[in-house]
């Protein structure tokens, strides 16, 4: 009797622990992204895939993406007629390519389309980038500028209120160059919410640091900005207290100033930017340099010796109906 016992006891807990494993597995499962019922902005549904990953995943996550929503109310990002010929990795950079009705797409729901393909796919352990081809050729952008890989971050949603508009820019950020002394150019395509500011997504995007490994980082990685305002033409940046602290770097405060300077100037309607420091203008940035002045872009601390030349940038302008 007490043998059964103990035999029932191991049977009841090995059920319990097989619930819970199972439970852990669909909780942990991913997310198909689509078009919400606004017509403007993405929604995620729960999904828990048969593939444990790799190829077999990947491809999973395409049908589902060509499959009707969960939800009546969703949309398919990928319109129908929209194929998608083929998704191929290659290391953790999947390439995937549509066919030519991919370019009867307006830009809109091109770039909703985008949005959810990278956000389903980059889930995927062995993903890391999204690469994206047209009948075998590299996607551009409607000014020309090559799309080029993208990733989770290509897709910024930083404010936490939902996506009304994906707004697409390529940024031109400076960073240091191996001397610390000059400033280098490093193009950057990405979209992003138009909840947010471009002023806050060009600071966030020097803050991140560069992706040249040639290049220095011009701020410390924890820095925060509190605020960003601009009206005529003067863009007021208040940073959080850690802006008023030496920072180790090989790149000085006012070159680092600069960096932030010049990047607003170049990509929004900025001449001129006054920092503040927890709303202090007359505390030392990272204890060394005076802000209590306006700063206006610097081109002499650009590297004349650096050869690329930065594309236009700016909000696609066939987006800019739907920014309201």
């Amino acid at each position: 009797m007490k043998k059964w016992k103990i035999c029932l006891a191991f049977l009841l807990l090995a059920a319990v622990l097989a619930g819970c494993r199972k439970e852990q597995q669909e909780t942990a499962g991913y997310k198909l992204y689509y078009v919400d019922d606004t017509g403007i902005g993405l929604v995620a549904e729960d999904y828990t895939p048969k593939a444990q990953g790799g190829d077999e995943l990947i491809q999973e996550l395409v049908a589902k993406l060509g499959d009707a929503p969960g939800q009546p109310s969703h949309k398919k990002a990928v319109p129908d007629g929209i194929g998608i010929t083929s998704a191929v990795r290659t290391e953790r950079s999947l390439r995937v390519d549509f066919n030519g009705t991919y370019h009867t797409m307006d830009n809109i729901t091109e770039v909703f389309c985008r949005a959810a393909v990278v956000k389903t796919l980059v889930q995927v352990p062995e993903v890391d980038t999204v690469e994206f081809t047209v009948n075998g050729q590299e996607l551009a952008d409607s000014q020309g500028n090559p799309i080029g890989v993208m990733s989770q971050d290509s897709f910024i949603d930083n404010q936490g209120n939902g996506i009304n508009s994906y707004q697409y820019a390529a940024l031109v950020l400076y960073f240091g160059d191996e001397s610390g002394k000059k400033l280098e150019r490093e193009v950057r395509s990405l979209h992003y919410s138009s909840n947010e500011a471009l002023e806050q997504v060009v600071l966030e995007e020097v803050i991140r640091g560069p992706k040249n490994t040639g290049l220095a980082s011009v701020v410390p990685t924890d820095l925060k900005i509190l605020g960003v305002s601009t009206e005529d033409n003067l863009c007021t940046v208040n940073l959080g207290k850690r802006a008023g602290e030496k920072a180790e770097s090989s790149v000085s405060p006012k070159t680092a100033l600069y960096a932030m300077v010049n990047a607003l100037c170049e990509n929004c309607p900025v001449e001129q930017v006054q920092f503040t420091i927890e709303g202090n203008s007359m505390t030392k940035f990272l204890g060394k340099a005076d802000i209590s002045e306006p700063f206006t872009k610097n081109v002499k601390l650009l590297d004349t010796t650096q050869k690329e030349k930065a594309p236009g940038v700016g909000v696609d302008p066939a987006l800019q109906d739907n920014q309201e």
